[in-house]
């Protein structure tokens, strides 16, 4: 048995949930910078958290379309880039609207990066939870 696991179910219930619980945990980060008075620096950090989001919808969407493939991977994986260069475009046309309404990006990749960085630890949480199951099963 391998130690991988499997985003299927959350790919396949539409993952709402799951994109709203780390959107919610960022938003606390955005409040938190709004609180201690970094407004400018709050502008963008909350448009780089909204730009991340669709970034995260784009991302299981694909995944979502590629399911069906698992007989075929190499078409599951012509969808996946397909979907990563609509995730580069989509990134590209939010700096680049940020950057002609002269708004703050440095905040922006941060609001990036947090987004993306709740997501890992998110999935490093499941990835636990998946083992500790793994492990009562087995009865250790």
């Amino acid at each position: 048995m391998s130690n991988n696991f499997d985003l299927t179910p959350i790919v396949k219930s539409g993952s709402v949930k799951f994109i709203t619980k780390i959107l919610g945990c960022a938003l606390f980060f955005v409040a938190l910078m709004k609180i201690l008075g970094y407004d400018k620096f709050v502008t963008g950090l909350l448009i780089g958290v909204l730009a991340a989001t669709v970034d995260l919808a784009i991302l299981f969407r694909g995944m979502k379309k590629s399911l069906p493939y698992v007989d075929n991977p190499q078409q599951g994986i012509k969808i996946m880039k397909r979907f990563r260069w609509i995730r580069v475009f989509t990134a590209a046309c939010f700096i680049i609207l940020m950057l002609r309404m002269k708004l703050y990006v440095p905040g922006a990749f941060c609001g990036f990066l947090l987004i993306h960085i709740i997501y890992i630890l998110k999935l490093l949480f499941i990835a636990y939870q998946h083992g500790n199951e793994r492990n009562v099963k087995k009865g250790v």
